[in-house]
């Protein structure tokens, strides 16, 4: 009986593991995508100082990201963090 009650507790936590696992990966997925589809050029100015949470905040106000979360996330996974700049 105690077998049986952990292969179900096993399997349940497995399911909702990888639910949540997938479900974060479709979301990072989506808040990737581009904003538009429109091919035109958008300039956006890095002000000096700024830490990668502001630009991300700045990215979404202009309406250049879709996440601020995703932004961060992709930032730091791809060890962009110190490679962002000031200007333009």
């Amino acid at each position: 009986m105690k077998r049986k009650f952990w292969l179900i507790f096993l399997v349940v936590a497995l399911i909702l593991v990888g639910g949540t696992a997938g479900g974060l990966r479709i979301w990072y997925s989506k808040n990737l995508k581009p904003v538009s589809s429109s091919s035109e050029i958008e300039f956006f100015t890095v002000t000096s100082g700024s830490g990668v949470h502001q630009i991300a905040l700045d990215l979404q106000e202009a309406s250049l990201i879709r996440s601020v979360s995703a932004f961060e996330t992709y930032v730091t996974t791809n060890n962009y963090r110190n490679k962002l700049q000031a200007g333009t």
